[in-house]
């Protein structure tokens, strides 16, 4: 059993309550001694240097040395660089030289390659675990290296202030004059880490124990005991006065409703110890089986096995706030992962000296993205294949070759229509980003109509839009030579909101090819679709718009992509909506929407779709509104639109109050509606509801400063009305 495919166990029950155990397979409790979480699961983990063989392919170290070259040719030439200075290359996971052995070998070709002889490189085997001595030096094809005076190794606490111990005489170094280079393959990994969670607006650290599980096969359960801890505790209980994983874990008790989530302060302090030795110059490369997303945290990629064999755990390394740490510390930062594959490579860079441009940012990672292991790793661990992530193999293995996409096309276009249901959004994302970049590897003159056919129908198969509107609009044949282009954009519209433009696009497809009974039905059902929202109560919102985002009435055409938005429960939970699962319960949903004095409108983007919803119930000139954006969306600032797009339809409307409630754990809407205008109430939810709190907008100059009893009044009824929990009020009315 691998670990990555180890099952996760959730942190906490559906009533929310925290685990403080979990059974074994034989369904006994498991009874231990808590520990830190870290030294719990020690017994467990991987031993070191595993992760690394798996990883350090010939890809990645050519594309590694590339990155190096690049990196150090620009500075140069931007006079950012002393060739009279060491240029210091820190390789913290040696393991057993195989990534020394290779970036050296390949970095002599580089540098020879680009007229860059003689350049001071010195290449430090220096292992974040200084107790783990490391064979790498004993490799014979290093010890020429060793000779020339390029190889060495060193001793490093990696914390802000501590020099790097330099050879045997162990020489103390507290920094380098020129731009420093970390390199990392597999020792994220085996780093301490802590446990932590958040529960709805609640902040948790996990104690583990260990107990027999399986005594046949050997394997231990893991126990989890979760406690509160506030961020004062956090800094106490740090090893380094600045603490950096508090910030960090206030970020994510803001935005991610309940889920486990692994930090590890080491990495933190080494990042933060790397400016300070480098003046805030460097650059990292890493590499190591983790999480990049937020969204993959917030559906619980970053839980635990619930049991393991001892010596074949490899905890998931958060690669998502190592990239946070760093960008809000001054580096740029970015995540390189390939699908469902376990392997990320991290690329992140700091100069406070020489800013780092887009385009030389871009270069550096295109450049190591051509040696990412993902497909060693897959091969490696013999994981399942979906098509999606076959897909994206085949153009990877191409280079992005233009030819192959046109074979891929063909294959899907003759085969049998592939499922893609079952995959991942990180599989999903992948590939779009591998047709995107075949796509515009493909010449001008060779985009005919069949290929911008096929590739379009593709990327409309995997929700890409902006692929799509990116394939049509350079489409160079006419409409005579290829009608069902027309027929595309029409589709592509109905989807990012723009159903005038697709009735235009429906006119001049239909008119080319008039037998078409299916694009006929949909032109009739587009016309009905414009006519019923005239009259439809909301329909003066219609069309609303904010740069990119717009607001249309949500009708039977969202609904496959609204409840694929849908689908993280904890959306409905925070919203106080109805849980909604199936195609039969959403139009029943909007049946009942329809009868009562309600609206409900999709929040769509020109390029990423349906993103999410707002809505209103409305008593006279109240109204009560609400707003969720979905799973693949969230933390990107389109529900601060949305809402404030909704709130200025009211305010030119007759409406003169809006009320909103909130989860008193979801901080994040507070603060956005905070921010649109919203005052908090003295008022929250009875009962089952009580952890609702309210919120007042008024719309207009009439609505301001109304007494206390008045506002009272006026949100009972409202509630009453719309069948909203029933209000607590706190204190004595005016």
């Amino acid at each position: 059993m691998h670990a990555h495919a180890l099952p996760l166990s959730a942190p906490f029950d559906s009533s929310g309550v925290a685990l403080a155990t979990v059974p074994a397979s034989d369904g006994a409790a498991v009874t231990a001694s808590w520990q830190a979480f870290a030294q719990a699961i020690a017994p467990l983990r991987v031993p070191p240097g595993l992760a690394a063989t798996a990883l350090v392919s010939p890809p990645l170290v050519q594309a590694w040395a590339q990155v190096l070259v690049m990196h150090w040719s620009r500075l140069e030439r931007l006079g950012g660089l002393s060739l009279c200075e060491p240029l210091y290359l820190l390789d913290l996971a040696p393991g057993d030289g195989a990534l020394a052995s290779g970036v050296l070998s390949a970095l002599q070709r580089e540098l020879h390659a680009h007229g860059m002889v003689g350049w001071p490189v010195r290449y430090l085997l220096c292992p974040l675990n200084d107790e783990v001595a490391s064979p790498a030096a004993q490799r014979p094809e290093l010890q020429a290296f060793a000779a020339r005076g390029w190889l060495d190794h060193a001793t490093w606490t990696a914390r802000s202030g501590q020099p790097l111990l330099l050879g045997a005489s162990r020489f103390p170094l507290f920094g380098a004059r020129n731009p420093v280079v970390a390199l990392c393959a597999g020792g994220l990994s085996e780093l301490p880490m802590q446990l932590y969670g958040t529960h709805f607006g609640a902040l948790m650290q996990a104690r583990a124990s260990l107990g027999s599980a399986d005594e046949t096969h050997g394997s231990q359960a893991v126990a989890l005991d979760w406690q509160d801890i506030t961020s004062a505790e956090l800094r106490a209980a740090s090893s380094t006065t600045e603490a950096p994983e508090v910030a960090l874990l206030e970020h994510y008790r803001a935005s991610i409703p309940s889920a486990p989530i692994l930090l590890s302060e080491a990495s933190l302090a080494m990042v933060d110890a790397l400016a300070s030795f480098s003046a805030g110059r460097y650059l990292l490369l890493a590499c190591d089986c983790g999480v990049t997303q937020e969204a993959q945290i917030r559906q619980g990629a970053l839980g635990i096995p619930d049991q393991g064999l001892a010596g074949q755990v490899q905890l998931a390394v958060n690669f998502h706030a190592l990239a946070w740490h760093q960008q809000h510390s001054g580096a740029r930062a970015a995540n390189l992962q390939c699908g469902d594959m376990a392997a990320v490579v991290h690329l992140a860079c700091r100069d406070e000296r020489l800013e780092l441009d887009q385009e030389a940012w871009q270069s550096l990672l295109d450049c190591a993205d051509q040696g990412h292991p993902a497909d060693r790793w897959w091969l490696t661990h013999a994981a399942p294949c979906h098509a999606v992530d076959y897909m994206s193999f085949q153009l990877r293995n191409a280079t992005y070759d233009p030819w192959a996409l046109r074979a891929l096309l063909d294959d899907l276009e003759r085969g049998p229509e592939q499922d893609f249901a079952p995959a991942s959004q990180a599989a999903i994302h992948d590939l779009r980003r591998s047709l995107g970049r075949c796509w515009r590897n493909l010449a001008a003159p060779q985009r005919d109509g069949a290929l911008q056919l096929a590739l379009t129908r593709l990327a409309f198969r995997l929700g890409d839009w902006s692929l799509a509107r990116e394939v049509l609009g350079s489409a160079n044949v006419g409409i005579a030579e290829c009608p069902q282009l027309e027929l595309q954009r029409a589709h592509l519209a109905v989807c990012t909101g723009s159903t005038p433009t697709a009735l235009a696009h429906l006119a001049r497809y239909v008119a080319q090819a008039p037998q078409d009974t299916w694009a006929r039905e949909l032109q009739e059902r587009l016309h009905w679709r414009q006519t019923h929202r005239q009259g439809q109560r909301g329909h003066a919102v219609e069309g609303l718009q904010d740069g990119d985002l717009r607001l249309e009435l949500l009708d039977e055409f969202h609904i496959g992509a609204w409840l694929h938005q849908y689908r993280d429960p904890s959306i409905a939970q925070q919203v106080g909506l109805p849980t909604l699962q199936t195609p039969q319960q959403a139009l029943d949903y909007l049946n009942q929407i329809a009868q009562g004095d309600a609206a409900e409108y999709a929040v769509m983007h020109r390029e990423l779709g349906f993103v999410g919803a707002v809505g209103l119930h409305s008593l006279g000139d109240m109204a009560h509104i609400h707003f969720w954006m979905g799973a693949d969306h969230q933390g990107q600032g389109l529900g601060t639109r949305a809402a404030a797009l909704l709130c200025q339809a009211l305010r030119d409307g007759a409406m003169k109050h809006a009320f909103t409630s909130v989860h008193q754990g979801n901080p994040r809407s507070e603060r956005l509606l905070l921010r649109i205008g919203f005052e908090p109430l003295p008022y929250k939810g009875e009962g089952g509801d009580a952890e609702y709190i309210f919120l007042h907008l008024a719309l207009c100059d009439q609505a301001l400063g109304l007494a206390t009893h008045e506002l009272q009044d006026r949100i009972a009824r409202l509630c009453q009305a719309i069948n909203q929990p029933l209000i607590h009020f706190e204190g004595e009315p005016e």
